[in-house]
């Protein structure tokens, strides 16, 4: 049997570890069921959620060393391929920036108790001071001029 990437397979879980599970498919063949490819949703511990002798479906989506295929259950979920487009328009530059762009930026002025402030103050003045430093410091590697002691 031909293992082509994107079959749907059906395996035995035979051993579990922390980072997935490795499963004995049909044609005799290892995979490994990675934990990242288990579930969609976030998923602690692959003991939760397979135990040793489960039959499993799962998907082929590669091919690892010494004739063992790379599986996932998490892509045979109907809602995978919605929500990897919603992803990869997240992730998208142009919307990212968009997206990012004023999260991190005050709305509006916070007022600041007396410490805060100091802090907030305290804060500016060092990244202006390392800005500086890191300018300073480029410039010299770049070999320009620098001031002489005497």
């Amino acid at each position: 049997m031909n293992l082509e990437i994107g079959s749907i397979v059906e395996g035995k879980v035979k051993n579990i570890t922390n980072f997935g599970a490795f499963l004995e498919l049909e044609d005799g063949r290892s995979g490994l069921l990675h934990i990242s490819e288990i579930s969609s949703s976030y998923v602690t511990d692959v003991r939760d959620v397979l135990s040793e002798g489960q039959n499993v479906k799962v998907k082929v989506i590669g091919t690892l060393k010494n004739d063992r295929v790379s599986l996932s259950m998490r892509r045979i979920e109907e809602n995978y391929e919605k929500s990897s487009k919603k992803v990869n328009d997240e992730f998208d530059s142009k919307k990212k920036i968009n997206k990012y762009e004023n999260k991190f930026k005050p709305k509006k002025k916070l007022e600041l108790s007396g410490f805060e402030a100091m802090l907030l103050k305290f804060k500016k003045r060092s990244e202006e001071k390392m800005s500086d430093l890191k300018k300073a410091n480029s410039i010299i590697k770049r070999g320009g001029k620098r001031k002489k002691r005497r």
